[in-house]
């Protein structure tokens, strides 16, 4: 028998404390009854496209958000594998809200994008063990401490590919992007750590424009650079500016189409 692809897909990119507009983004689809089947996601999309995936509910990731403190999940800790930073905490905020750690148990399919430094290459893992996946997927390069699995070293899956659509394509009728590390000209490059973000930024962007040709709808938020990837106190206003991004991508999908992607950056 013949089975019938998801109405819609969607991939969430990385981006730090910015990557909390998705769940802004996912609440509007969910009031408009757009519930894409398919998700995939880098990064701090992987680790909404986890919880999302799992049937958390939109309030409930925006309560973890805000009462567990996201800025303060991650242990400062002496480098052990070349990081900076202990993922530990996250690791035990999804055994607390996930109940299995398998991505077989989730009620969505979920696609992890990670890059394998050790073979050199990116890799998208949909099979197996879920935390370690999310984590190895968060692992932002010399801040994080990567992750070992199988023998391999895994970090942030945004480093080969932060727009992971490619196993969307084919698989459902609509591909829905979520982006939040607009690249367009940025002149208040003030400070080094700016400077850096931005140079990281534009490394990798030049795959992410490459995939944004294989997506029907793209939500690109110019306001989102004006956070760092850091700026988890600000929630409130990253839920905020990907529910209004989702809401105008949601008015443009009611007119006709053309062959080419729509891109959303304004949301007036």
């Amino acid at each position: 028998m013949k089975t019938e692809k998801p109405e819609y897909g969607i991939v969430l990119s990385g981006g730090g404390a910015r990557g909390l507009a998705h769940i802004g983004v996912l609440a509007a689809l969910e009031e408009h009854g757009i519930s894409p089947a398919l998700v995939s996601g880098s990064s701090m999309g992987s680790v909404v496209g986890a919880f999302y995936a799992a049937g958390t509910s939109i309030d409930e990731m925006l309560a973890i958000a805000k009462n567990r403190k996201l800025y303060k999940l991650f242990n400062w800790n002496f480098p052990k594998r070349g990081g900076m930073l202990s993922l530990e905490i996250l690791h035990q905020v999804l055994q607390e809200h996930i109940p299995e750690d398998s991505f077989r148990a989730l009620k969505k399919k979920l696609f992890v994008s990670v890059s394998n430094i050790s073979a050199g290459k990116h890799e998208i893992i949909s099979k197996g063990k879920l935390f370690q996946a999310v984590m190895a997927s968060s692992s932002i390069p010399i801040i994080f401490e990567p992750q070992i699995i199988k023998g391999q070293t895994y970090v942030d899956g945004g480093l080969f590919n932060d727009l992971p659509v490619e196993p969307l394509v084919g698989k459902c009728g609509t591909i829905i992007a979520s982006h939040v590390n607009y690249n367009g000209p940025d002149p208040k490059l003030s400070s080094i750590r700016a400077i850096a973000e931005r140079v990281y930024r534009l490394a990798i962007y030049q795959h992410v424009e490459k995939n944004f040709n294989k997506c029907d709808f793209i939500i690109d938020p110019p306001e989102l650079r004006e956070h760092s990837i850091f700026d988890f106190k600000h929630i409130n206003k990253l839920y905020e500016i990907g529910y209004r991004s989702a809401e105008a991508m949601i008015r443009k999908m009611q007119e006709p189409k053309g062959k080419k992607p729509v891109i959303i950056r304004e949301h007036q």
